[in-house]
């Protein structure tokens, strides 16, 4: 996976960074897994396309409905890597290939018990597909999103208008 070209989305966007752009990735795995954790879909809403984001609803109102937790302790993005960068009808696409360790584990809220998984950490992957579409302004988002307080429910970098489109759990290889 290293060395994915990335000049076509260079061509469209001059200032894209590999880095930046990492950093903004993992924020937004680290946000979406936090909505989910937290049953607050506000948390991943800036982030998500909308039918992901409807996903991400779904989920959580299943968990409510079945008062369930869906938590993954020690979760660690152990490397978040560029798998593949085009241009499709004018949208940028991006794909970041994540490698995760941590439990999971899935709880009853009346009872405390582990209905699903458990405390042993494991490892895998996921692809997640970030989109942009490079005419949008997100000035005013993206001021929201740069701040000079961290305060845990604050995002650290602005996003330039990425979301998620796309998550897939990869198989064990």
């Amino acid at each position: 996976m290293p060395g994915v070209d990335t000049s076509t989305i260079k061509q469209i966007d001059p200032e894209f960074d590999a880095e930046a752009f990492r950093a903004i990735a993992r924020e937004t795995f680290y946000k979406v897994r936090e909505a989910r954790k937290l049953q607050n879909p506000q948390e991943s809403a800036e982030l998500l396309s909308p039918q992901m984001q409807r996903e991400i609803q779904d989920a959580i109102s299943g968990d409510v409905a079945a008062h369930r937790h869906h938590l993954l302790p020690f979760l660690w993005i152990n490397d978040a890597t560029i798998a593949g960068a085009e241009v499709v009808d004018g949208q940028e696409e991006i794909d970041v290939r994540f490698s995760i360790s941590a439990a999971e584990e899935d709880l009853d809220d009346r009872t405390g018990q582990v209905l699903a998984g458990g405390g042993t950490e494991h490892s895998w992957a996921e692809l997640w597909r970030f989109t942009r579409d490079p005419k949008a302004d997100t000035a005013v988002s993206d001021e929201r999103h740069e701040i000079t307080n961290i305060a845990s429910d604050q995002w650290m970098v602005a996003h330039r208008g990425w979301l998620v489109t796309d998550i897939a759990r990869l198989p064990a290889s």
